[in-house]
């Protein structure tokens, strides 16, 4: 028996949410060994990847409505009152 055929044996033992975390570890070495394949210097593929994420994450932030704080505790309140008036 291969490995693979192993791991599909014992993944399907284990419940779904249990066989789901294995298919993200899996997924998760598939995307690392990609990003060291990429280039002769994987730790450089790596480090552009991540100042990617950072700068994708800056524009994300930057989208997001400021709102104050005093709004922001009126909201959460109306919406406290509404959730135990429904529960």
């Amino acid at each position: 028996m291969t490995t693979a055929e192993r791991i599909y044996v014992e993944a399907k033992r284990l419940p779904e949410h249990l066989a789901s975390e294995v298919l993200n570890f899996i997924l998760e070495i598939e995307q690392r060994n990609s990003v060291r394949q990429r280039g002769s210097e994987g730790d450089t593929d790596r480090a552009i990847h991540s100042q990617e994420i950072l700068r994708l994450a800056r524009v994300a932030q930057a989208s997001f409505p400021v709102v104050e704080q005093g709004i922001r505790d009126r909201e959460f309140a109306a919406l406290r009152n509404e959730w135990d008036r429904l529960s």
